[in-house]
């Protein structure tokens, strides 16, 4: 699935896709490893939580 469209919902349950995927895999992995978290991305806020992380391991 590396080349399909990264679509998240943040806090306020709007839907947008992440505009650069590899980037933000990477922060998340670096930063937000573990534990639940937030991150904004693009004016929207995101849970980071461990099902977050599991959905984008697909996107590797």
């Amino acid at each position: 699935m590396k080349n399909k469209k990264l679509s998240l919902v943040d806090v306020n349950n709007k839907k947008f896709d992440v505009k650069n995927k590899i980037q933000f895999i990477n922060h998340i992995k670096t930063f937000h490893a573990s534990g639940t978290s937030f991150h904004e991305e693009d004016g929207h806020i995101i849970k980071i939580d461990d099902k977050l992380r599991e959905l984008i391991k697909c996107y590797e």
